[in-house]
């Protein structure tokens, strides 16, 4: 029995999880992979309707979002790190949130659709689930890439989309792909560098 649940609500506790290594499987097809994880957080109320954590930081080393049909890669980085932030039922607000080498919808050993160095988010607050308040966003090194092929589909991005929802269609369009690709072309587009959005 963990003493945690038997105290009083309006105690603070502090716990500290380490893992060298972490692999979940999701809806038999989603596979979220991290190399290290290193989680802390005061528990400042433990109310199963309405629990309060404070303090939260979190740093991830080598996270990856991958699906298992058509062998895509969803989404990958490097480092994440969440800083001071605060969980409740009815907000969550975090002062700094940062990824380093970013990469979206990158299959077998191709280019990533998305390739970002370096992003940071700057006092970011989701209340009641629908009202979004950001204070900045700052983006570094952006390189995006888009292979259209000869119907003007975008191949990558329609296995991206059933990549996430588990089809199978995933793997006939990266047949089509590769049957395309002599008449497809790389669009590269690099994107600006913006301290704040506008």
């Amino acid at each position: 029995r963990d003493p945690l649940w038997s105290r009083g609500l309006g105690d603070v506790y502090k716990r500290q999880v380490k893992s060298a290594a972490l692999k979940v499987e999701v809806d038999n097809h989603l596979i979220i992979s991290s190399n290290a994880i290193k989680l802390s957080a005061k528990l400042a109320k433990m109310d199963v309707k309405d629990p309060k954590i404070n303090a939260i930081q979190l740093n991830l080393d080598g996270f990856s979002l991958a699906s298992s049909v058509g062998a895509m890669k969803i989404a990958s980085l490097k480092q994440l790190s969440l800083s001071n932030a605060q969980y409740s039922a009815k907000s969550v607000a975090v002062d700094k949130l940062t990824a380093k080498e970013i990469k979206i919808a990158q299959r077998s050993k191709d280019a990533p659709l998305t390739r970002i160095s370096q992003l940071n988010i700057n006092k970011l607050k989701l209340a009641n689930q629908n009202n979004l308040a950001i204070a900045s966003i700052d983006i570094a090194g952006t390189n995006s890439r888009l292979l259209i092929d000869e119907s003007v589909q975008l191949p990558l991005i329609n296995q991206l989309q059933s990549a996430l929802a588990g089809s199978s269609n995933s793997k006939k369009s990266a047949e089509a792909d590769s049957n395309t690709s002599s008449s497809a072309f790389n669009y590269v587009c690099l994107l600006y560098t913006s301290p704040s959005p506008r």
